[in-house]
């Protein structure tokens, strides 16, 4: 079940192919996605403007497999998608797309949720939150 890291916002060429193949699979039932993308939160006044994403890949990477792996267990998930940023990305673009196919819509809604949830508290990616005056804030994850 491939991870990918993205250098800039996710592009909508790389998810449409998987797309596809979940739609030429017969043994698949459901597609679930999230779409995570740039806010125009404000902070302190200021607009943000951009998030620029670094993460402790090594660490990320084996973090990502075992959720993979948990998630396609617990779930029943018959595939996984991840695609994360790293680097710059404006609002209104794409830091992580998850993708999940499953028999059944429920096992589907549920896989996506709980990794969304775990990727975000437990993976190690660290977004710098650049505001308008070009001042800059760590985010916290919610």
């Amino acid at each position: 079940m491939p991870h990918t890291w993205i250098e800039g916002p996710i592009p909508l060429d790389r998810i449409s192919p998987i797309m596809e193949e979940g739609m030429k699979s017969l043994n698949i039932g459901a597609q679930a996605y999230f779409y995570g993308q740039i806010r125009a939160d404000k902070l302190k006044d200021k607009t943000v403007r951009l998030i620029e994403y670094t993460a402790y890949k090594e660490l990320a990477n084996k973090e990502f497999e075992r959720l993979e792996n948990t998630a396609e267990s617990l779930f029943e998930l018959q595939k996984i998608y991840i695609f994360h940023s790293l680097g710059k990305v404006a609002i209104g673009e794409w830091s992580m797309v998850v993708i999940v196919f499953s028999k059944h819509r429920k096992a589907a809604f549920q896989g996506l949720e709980w990794l969304v949830n775990h990727i975000k508290s437990e993976i190690p990616i660290f977004g710098k939150e650049i505001l308008e005056d070009g001042n800059h804030q760590w985010k916290v994850n919610q």
